[in-house]
């Protein structure tokens, strides 16, 4: 009868199964990271693709250097409207003139494009970009592009007016405000405050 050892016990095939198990499950393991990091990047390259087409849809190569021209005839408008002396407005015109043409060398859509994807990818899901692209197909996705630009500067134009209209009693109530908090404090918090402030 054969003795039983340890060398016995722990035999050849044992180890070899041994082996095989940890090199099969270092497999499944291996295959499992790589299978669902290239599904994840399969996924987002499928949804950044479909955000490029999107903004295709949606002109932005082009509506980007439209919306320098409207920002620059707003700017115009602006000036316009304060009756500066001829020299002087020459001046400013060439000056608003000049760094609206360097905007429109630095904004260009090749720069600006794959910030404006991470961004619709980072705000939509992949199948709420697909919707938006077939909505922005249909009549009345391509009215709302058309109108968009100018909606966003007359909203822009109309909360400055309304600014400006609100300025003044804004600034008297800002001034009344400080002149009743300084009646309001003791000659110790004055001093205290004026030490602060310097």
């Amino acid at each position: 009868m054969e003795e039983v050892t340890s060398s016995n016990l722990v035999g050849p095939t044992i180890l070899e199964e041994n082996m095989k198990n940890k090199i099969l499950k270092f497999s499944i393991t291996v295959v499992l990271i790589f299978g669902i990091t290239s599904f994840a990047a399969a996924d987002d390259a499928s949804k950044r693709q479909k955000a490029e087409d999107l903004l295709k849809i949606m002109n932005m190569d082009t509506e980007i250097g439209e919306m320098v021209n409207r920002l620059q005839q707003l700017a115009q408008q602006r000036l316009d409207a304060q009756n500066f002396p001829e020299g002087l407005y020459g001046k400013l015109e060439a000056l608003s003139d000049k760094e609206f043409d360097m905007l429109r060398k630095e904004l260009t859509w090749s720069y600006m494009k794959d910030d404006y994807i991470d961004l619709y990818m980072n705000k939509f899901t992949e199948e709420e970009i697909a919707e938006l692209g077939e909505f922005y197909k249909t009549d009345l996705g391509k009215k709302l592009m058309e109108q968009t630009p100018e909606l966003v500067l007359r909203g822009m134009s109309i909360g400055q007016k309304k600014l400006v209209e609100k300025q003044t009693k804004v600034q008297q109530a800002l001034h009344d405000d400080m002149m009743n908090f300084e009646a309001s404090l003791t000659d110790e918090e004055r001093t205290l405050l004026q030490g602060s402030l310097k």
